[in-house]
């Protein structure tokens, strides 16, 4: 690792010794420190998974991190996360649940309840993301996905409540502002909801939830221009191995738009657990923005495809 006159105090470069001499090798240290490895290979395999669509090779990296800090809750977690991605659902819960042994903290209990509402068993999730609340009160996150959670059972009013007490701990969450619009949605109210998702994206103008969402609504609202254009800025900003696929979503969702137009012109959208096509992507874990395809969202699947929450 470079720690000469320009070191930043960050890992700016490893070397492999097999690959040359260094002329100014004084300049260079070995890194020793295994823990700090194994974060290395775990984010590597992040980055694998996330931009390059690499699940076998991101695999091989999170498995390497997991040997290397074998007791590293925060490794194992993100090793059940990636596992999940690539469809590996029992694996990945398998993997959370080691992670909540090692630290039986909020964020492992709301990841392996995460992990539990993808696998369909509510019971669980929702015993998990509470032990998660009993953990730590303040937790936005928790609060926002047991949201969801009573979304998915029907229960309208008393997700408010939670998502109120989201929103009251964390003002600026994207996620949270998504989750709204989307109820607002239900209720007819779609100028408040498009209002609510352009604030999303300023928060944070990367956040997928939050235009993917934006794009459904604008379309389905019949401003298919408008639209079109957050469409085309959106591929414009993904990495280009993404964006054949994503132009394939978008594509595919004004199809499903089209046939649901022509069996039922006049349909709006319905309250959770309809038909609609209008549907909201879960966000995967604390903090994330979903990041399609193949980041913390849905276990590498688009936007949209989760058939958990439909609006």
């Amino acid at each position: 690792v470079y720690t000469g006159p320009k070191y930043t105090g960050r890992p700016a470069l490893v070397v492999d010794p097999a690959r040359g001499t260094l002329d100014k090798a004084k300049e260079f240290e070995v890194l020793t420190d295994l823990r700090a490895a194994a974060h290395g290979l775990s984010l590597h395999a992040e980055v694998l998974m996330k931009f390059r669509g690499d699940p076998a090779n991101a695999n091989e990296a999170s498995e390497g991190a997991v040997k290397l800090a074998p007791r590293s809750a925060t490794i194992m977690a993100a090793r059940g996360m990636l596992l999940l991605q690539a469809g590996g659902l029992e694996p990945g819960l398998d993997a959370l649940r080691s992670a909540r042994g090692l630290r039986e903290d909020a964020p492992r209990y709301l990841l392996l309840g995460v992990g539990s509402a993808l696998k369909k068993d509510m019971g669980r999730a929702m015993a998990n993301v509470n032990q998660a609340i009993g953990r730590d009160a303040g937790f936005a996150q928790a609060y926002l996905w047991k949201a969801q959670f009573l979304l998915a059972k029907g229960k309208a009013a008393e997700a408010v409540t939670q998502l109120d007490k989201a929103q009251e701990l964390a003002p600026r969450l994207p996620e949270a502002l998504v989750l709204r619009a989307t109820l607002l949605v239900t209720q007819s109210k779609t100028t408040q909801a498009r209002a609510l998702l352009r604030k999303a994206l300023q928060l944070d103008p990367e956040n997928d939830d939050a235009r993917f969402a934006l794009f459904r609504l604008l379309y389905l609202m019949g401003e298919e221009e408008e639209a079109e254009g957050v469409a085309k800025k959106w591929i414009a900003q993904v990495p280009q191995t993404q964006r054949s696929q994503l132009r394939k979503l978008i594509d595919g969702f004004k199809r499903a738009v089209a046939a649901q137009k022509a069996r039922a012109p006049v349909a709006p959208p319905t309250a959770p657990g309809g038909g609609d096509p209008y549907k909201l992507k879960l966000p995967m874990g604390p903090g994330s923005g979903g990041n399609f395809p193949g980041g913390s969202s849905p276990f590498g699947k688009p936007p949209g495809s989760d058939p958990m929450f439909q609006l």
